[in-house]
C-alpha cells in the first residue's frame, strides 16, 4: 500500500487547539525522545491479551539485526487509550496509535474518528500526521476495519510497519549524529578527491587516508564509532559480489585496524554469520552486509554494517563500511546513526 501521508491543522484532526483562541501562529517546540524511543497509545486489555497485544510487542521489539547481544528493534512504552497520552510523552517524535475499526475500545474509537476526518483513509491500514505537538514529530495510526484484519496485517506487513516507524525517526537520528555540526573540509575531501557527496560530524577525526581510502572516527567515552570509504576498479565487473564486499573490508582490516597488541588486526565473522542482502541505493545495485568484526590477536569486536556500491557511470565499486567499538554500552544506537548518515549519501557523476 502507498504511503499515506497527511498534514492537517491541530483543529481540524485533533482538536489540540482553539483557533479563535488567538490569531497569533503557534510556533511548535522541538520533538523530544532518545533514537528509537516510540509512545504506543493502545488499550491495555488489547496490549494485555494473547493475540494482538502478544503479535505486536513481538513486531515492535524484536531483535535488531547484526549485533553482538540481543537488543530490541525500539524501546515501546505503552499507554493506556488516547486520555492518558500525558502532555510530557505528547512532545515525542514518534507516537503511534494501534486499533480496529470496529472496537469501542476508546483507542478504537478515537482512530475511527481521525480516519473519518480523510478521505478514503478507511480503506488504508495507516495514516501518518506530521508536526502536531512538536516538530519534527509523526503521528502513526495502524488500523483495520476488524481485529482479524489487523492482526493479519501486523503479522504479514512487518518490514513495512518498521519502515513507517524509521522513515518517523530519521530526522532524530540525524540531529544526533550531527550534534557537534559539519566538517567542512571532510566533506569537501570526500566530494573533490572521490566524488562522494556526504557530510561528516565535526566530532569525528581523520584516522588514516590514502589513494583510494579514508577512515574518519568518533572517540568518545566508552564508544569509538568508524566510518571508511574505498574506491576500487570495476571495469570488469568481477568486485562486485557477496565475497567481493566481505574481501575489501577484511583485507582493509588486515591492513589498517589493529590494537596495542603486536599482530593483531580485524577481521568480519565467518561469512554464513553474515546477512547480506542486495538493495537498491541511489538507483544503484549494492550489497549491504550486516554481522560481527573482531580483533584477531586481542579480545576486541562489536557490530559492522557494509556497503558495496556499483557505480557503474564511473566503472568502480564504492565500499562504505561502519563499525562500532563499546563493550560497556548497547550498540544499537550508535549503529543506527552510522546508517542514517550512509544513507545519506550523494553519488558524484
Amino acid at each position: 500500500m502507498r504511503l499515506l501521508i497527511l498534514c492537517f491543522s491541530l483543529l481540524l484532526l485533533l482538536n489540540a487547539c482553539d483557533e479563535s483562541s488567538s490569531s497569533l501562529p503557534r510556533t511548535l517546540p522541538d520533538s523530544t525522545g532518545r533514537i528509537d524511543e516510540i509512545i504506543l497509545v493502545m488499550d491495555e486489555d488489547a496490549w494485555n491479551e494473547d493475540t494482538l497485544g502478544t503479535l505486536v510487542r513481538e513486531v515492535l521489539t524484536t531483535e535488531y539485526p547484526g549485533l553482538p547481544q540481543v537488543e530490541p528493534m525500539y524501546d515501546v512504552r505503552q499507554v493506556d487509550g488516547p486520555r492518558n497520552l500525558q502532555q510530557l510523552l505528547q512532545s515525542l517524535n514518534t507516537i503511534v496509535y494501534v486499533g480496529d475499526l470496529s472496537s469501542n475500545s476508546r483507542t478504537g474509537k478515537y482512530i475511527k474518528e481521525q480516519v473519518a476526518k480523510v478521505e478514503g483513509a478507511e480503506n488504508k491500514n495507516y495514516l501518518i500526521v506530521e508536526d502536531v505537538w512538536s516538530k519534527p514529530q509523526n503521528i502513526i495510526f495502524i488500523y483495520a476495519k476488524t481485529k482479524a484484519e489487523l492482526l493479519s496485517y501486523f503479522d504479514k506487513e512487518r518490514d513495512k510497519i518498521h519502515s513507517l516507524i524509521d522513515r518517523s525517526e530519521k530526522a532524530k537520528i540525524l540531529r544526533s549524529a550531527y550534534a557537534s555540526g559539519k566538517s567542512k573540509g571532510f566533506g569537501t575531501t570526500l566530494k573533490d578527491k572521490y566524488q562522494l557527496d556526504m557530510e561528516i560530524p565535526s566530532s569525528y577525526r581523520l584516522a588514516m587516508e590514502n589513494d583510494s581510502l579514508i577512515w574518519f572516527r568518533q572517540d568518545m567515552e566508552g564508544e569509538v564509532s568508524n566510518i571508511i570509504f574505498q574506491i576500487k576498479a570495476n571495469a570488469s565487473g568481477n568486485n562486485f559480489n557477496k565475497l567481493a564486499a566481505i574481501d575489501m573490508r577484511n583485507n582493509y582490516g588486515k591492513s589498517f585496524v589493529s590494537s596495542d597488541t603486536e599482530g593483531s588486526y580485524m577481521l568480519s565473522d565467518d561469512i554464513d554469520y553474515i546477512e547480506q542482502d542486495l538493495i537498491n541505493f541511489k538507483r544503484e545495485r549494492a550489497i549491504k552486509s550486516r554481522g560481527l568484526w573482531k580483533l584477531s590477536g586481542d579480545f576486541m569486536g562489536g557490530p559492522f554494517v557494509n556497503y558495496l556500491i556499483e557505480d557503474k557511470s564511473n566503472n568502480r565499486v564504492i565500499m562504505i563500511d561502519a563499525f562500532v567499538y563499546a563493550p560497556q554500552f548497547n550498540k544499537r544506537r550508535p549503529m543506527r546513526k552510522l546508517n542514517a548518515m550512509i544513507n545519506e549519501l550523494e553519488l558524484g557523476k
